[in-house]
């Protein structure tokens, strides 16, 4: 499950870093994408962050 997260948290800092420098998506609006795209990156940030403290506690708990 740890690599499933990981991969799930870089797809969505990718589509973040996507829709904020993309110029193909011009139908949508500048200020929209920028914004969708920032809340992307950092919900990408925050489920790799969670992740990454889930698989240390797991790893801590098992030392035990």
């Amino acid at each position: 499950m740890g690599i499933f997260g990981y991969a799930v948290a870089v797809l969505f800092v990718g589509l973040g870093l996507y829709l904020i420098f993309t110029k193909s998506l011009d139908q949508i609006q500048p200020e929209l994408r920028t914004i969708v795209g920032v809340v992307l990156l950092f919900y990408g940030i925050f489920r790799a962050v969670l992740n990454y403290q889930k698989q240390r506690e797991a790893r801590y708990e098992e030392d035990e």
